[in-house]
C-alpha cells in the first residue's frame, strides 16, 4: 500500500511535505508508511485518498504499478470503498465494546472477591 500511495501522490506532483500537512500527519511517519515501515489506519488511508482525489481501493490494490493493465482504470469502486469505511467502523465498535466487557469482567471479578 505504500508504494501505492507514494505514486499516487507523486503523480499529482506533491511532496510527502505537502500532503502529510493536507492530513495532519508528520511526514516523517508518511515516509515511514510509504516504506512500508508501519501501518495505517483506515481513517488516514481515507484521508489520503480524499487529498490526492482517488478511491481507497486504488491504494489498498495489490498491483498498484501496472497502470497499463486492462482493469486499472476500472478499479474504482465507490460501493467497495463505502463497503471497507463502514467495516473499519464497525471493527472499531467491536473493539471498544470488547475493551468495555474486559473492563466490567473486572469489576465483577473485584466485586465478588470482596464478599
Amino acid at each position: 500500500m505504500g508504494k501505492n500511495i507514494r505514486i499516487e501522490r507523486q503523480k499529482k506532483g506533491l511532496s510527502q511535505e505537502n500532503l502529510s500537512e493536507a492530513i495532519g500527519m508528520s511526514s516523517g511517519n508518511l515516509g515511514k508508511i510509504e516504506r512500508g515501515e508501519i501501518t495505517s489506519n483506515i481513517e488516514i488511508i481515507r484521508r489520503i485518498a480524499q487529498v490526492l482525489a482517488i478511491p481507497i481501493s486504488r491504494l489498498i490494490q495489490d498491483n498498484q504499478a501496472s497502470e497499463h493493465s486492462p482493469d486499472y482504470k476500472n478499479n474504482s469502486n465507490p460501493e467497495k470503498d463505502q463497503f471497507i469505511f463502514e467495516l473499519a467502523d464497525l471493527r472499531r465498535e467491536v473493539s471498544d465494546l470488547n475493551q468495555k466487557l474486559i473492563a466490567l469482567a473486572q469489576v465483577v471479578d473485584v466485586l465478588v472477591k470482596s464478599k
